[in-house]
């Protein structure tokens, strides 16, 4: 299991290795920028290579030796062994091409090992789905506090995209029919005290989270608007584990109750769609507003890229059962023409800004 975890992960990381190195090759305007230097040379790529195949190699070949040794220890802890490995070559010998490998090897691992904790105990899967947004709102904060130390300056853009990917995906999760499925059969079963691991697990996550927000915000290390949208998110997801059982879809025959798809929303459920539709679309704003705000060229993109997909697939999932599709477009179109003002203005203050910062250089040189 771990060996076809790390082959997996490997050739996962090779064909985005070669994405973002043609997209460093098409655009020249990118260059010089502090958020594409992932190498501040060809041998120093060379060399973070090396190491990150060193590091692939070692988890393969534990895990084969523990396969033809009979199972000695769990694959689950040789993927943990690995991720302190792959940290301490990110940070003892600063080679960022390792640091995304156990960032997500470790969020398999907690994955993994919650989904034991929980099984056979008629546990709220919940707490597994929360505990992992958790984990990716703490990347993000993260993130931020590498921002501040410029030895680690360039680690500080896997945490933040890590994090940003990974919350707006749990989001867009939550917002189709499929997502909200799921989350009332997570909310079935026992509170998480059931299990004293997955209760101190999540409690260190928790108190994690807590900690760094609190330490980069009294650092002013990032905005009150940013804090308050974490606090706000995690804070839901740390309720979420102790909500009482979802009825989110009418109760029906057994043929509609197979195909899920065919359900109706109860009144609550349609709430909760609403609201995680909304949550989800102010999200990807604030991903925007962020980008405009910091002059932060890809964030901006990033959102945009974001807010097209879920316009896109909101046609094919339930938004399209509720609206003929004049109204979809309709709506569509004017929510598309907001965002486009919006950009718009936000395009003119980074101008703006850009060209009051050139005046006061040149003056002072004056």
């Amino acid at each position: 299991m771990a060996f076809s975890i790390l082959i997996n992960l490997f050739w996962f990381l090779i064909i985005g290795g070669i994405i973002l190195f043609l997209i460093k090759r098409r655009s020249k305007r990118f260059r010089g920028k502090s958020f594409l230097d992932i190498a501040s040379s060809q041998e120093d790529m060379v060399s973070q290579v090396f190491f990150l195949l060193a590091l692939f190699s070692l988890g393969v070949t534990l895990s084969a030796l523990n396969r033809d040794m009979g199972d000695l220890v769990e694959w689950q802890t040789i993927i943990l062994f690995t991720t302190i490995v792959g940290f301490f070559i990110a940070y003892y010998f600063k080679i960022l091409y390792c640091l995304p490998v156990s960032i997500i090897s470790f969020i398999i691992w907690w994955g993994v090992k919650a989904a034991d904790w929980v099984d056979g105990k008629d546990i709220r899967s919940s707490v597994v789905f929360a505990g992992a947004v958790l984990i990716s709102l703490s990347l993000y904060v993260v993130g931020n506090i590498h921002k501040i130390n410029w030895k680690f300056k360039r680690f500080s853009l896997v945490y933040v995209v890590f994090g940003i990917i990974s919350v707006t995906a749990f989001l867009f999760f939550l917002s189709n029919r499929w997502g909200m499925q799921s989350l009332q059969e997570m909310t079935e079963g026992k509170m998480i005290f059931g299990s004293w691991q997955i209760t101190v697990s999540f409690l260190v996550i928790v108190l994690s989270l807590v900690l760094s927000l609190g330490y980069t915000f009294f650092k002013k290390y990032i905005s009150k608007y940013e804090a308050a949208t974490v606090a706000c998110v995690a804070g839901f997801f740390v309720c979420l584990p102790f909500f009482p059982q979802l009825q989110l879809f009418e109760t029906s025959s057994a043929y509609r109750d197979y195909y899920f798809s065919a359900k109706e929303f109860s009144s609550f459920g349609i709430i909760w769609a609403f609201t995680f539709n909304v949550f989800i679309f102010l999200e990807i704003l604030g991903i925007i507003l962020l980008g405009y705000i910091q002059r932060q060229e890809w964030l901006i993109n990033l959102g945009a890229l974001f807010l097209f997909i879920l316009i896109g697939v909101k046609y094919f999932d339930w938004f399209f059962t509720f609206f003929d599709k004049s109204i979809f477009f309709i709506s569509a179109g004017i929510i598309l023409f907001i965002v486009g003002w919006f950009m718009e203005k936000g395009r003119k203050y980074m101008l703006s800004i850009t060209k009051e910062e050139h005046d006061n250089k040149v003056e002072s040189i004056n």
